[in-house]
């Protein structure tokens, strides 16, 4: 997406990683952090929202122990922020349950519970239905910063801005 323009709009992303790939997930708040800045035709958000991904197949049923896992990392991003996810990675797509439907059920399959496909999610984040303005980034050294403080995997930061007075992504 880093580049992309239409209609009169350049998208940039930058990733952040955490420099330990094979960290153990459950030390995380959050697999990843999503950071948007948009700033087009007198219009300004900086925005972003928490995720904890997971790999689970319609039908399958979770073990308990593994869910009231899943339970507490969304409980720790759910205390940082209201703007936290799953990301539900299956053979059929991803889908997207707000972590709050997660801990308030006791059904152990994902797919059980209130969801949208990723792209009507990030449909949503786009269009200011869903995101923590606490959760934004205005430079480089910011996103390192922020994926620090949340103690998440990554980071991805996305900024959409007009063509005509381009702004690039501090360094």
């Amino acid at each position: 997406m880093d580049g992309y323009k239409i209609n009169g709009i350049e998208w940039r992303a930058k990733t952040l990683t955490d420099s330990a790939p094979h960290a153990q997930g459950k030390t995380f708040r959050a697999d990843f952090v999503g950071v948007l800045e948009i700033e087009v035709d007198g219009y300004s958000v900086k925005k972003g929202f928490l995720a904890q991904a997971r790999r689970a197949e319609p039908g399958e049923t979770i073990s308990v122990e593994k869910y009231e896992e899943l339970k507490e990392q969304c409980e720790r991003m759910l205390a940082i922020s209201p703007a936290s996810y799953l990301f539900v990675y299956s053979q059929t797509g991803v889908t997207v349950t707000p972590a709050l439907a997660v801990i308030s059920s006791t059904r152990r399959n994902p797919h059980d519970l209130y969801s949208r496909s990723a792209q009507r999610f990030f449909e949503n984040h786009f269009e200011c239905f869903v995101g923590d303005r606490r959760i934004h980034t205005p430079s480089f050294d910011a996103i390192a910063s922020l994926r620090t403080e949340l103690n998440a995997r990554s980071v991805l930061a996305l900024r959409a801005t007009s063509l005509q007075g381009s702004l690039e992504f501090p360094e």
